[in-house]
């Protein structure tokens, strides 16, 4: 499910991120961030962070949930200088007990 919605929204992805994050203890995590339009999770335009690893059948997601967006009339949701954003703490965590 995780690989078919990312690749839905591959055309969607946003450039000049990184593409991958690593952990505390050395877990590398495929890291993507979506923009996605109103209508397809909510009726906000959002940016939505999305880390994965796998190993074997197992997998680890990491979501940052919805990060600021706008809503139809154009109003900014959250600042982007304020928000903690995964690239920021995955290198703080210890993962592969969890894989």
């Amino acid at each position: 499910m995780v690989r078919e919605k990312v690749a839905d929204w591959e055309y969607s992805q946003v450039e000049g991120m990184p593409q991958t994050l690593v952990s505390r203890d050395g877990v590398e995590l495929d890291y993507r961030v979506f923009h996605v339009p109103p209508g397809v999770l909510s009726g906000d335009e959002l940016l939505l962070e999305l880390a994965t690893a796998e190993r074997g059948r197992t997998w680890l997601i990491l979501d940052a949930g919805l990060s600021f967006g706008r809503s139809p009339d154009g109003t900014l949701y959250g600042q982007p200088a304020v928000h903690v954003a995964l690239p920021q703490i995955v290198g703080r965590l210890d993962l592969d007990g969890l894989l």
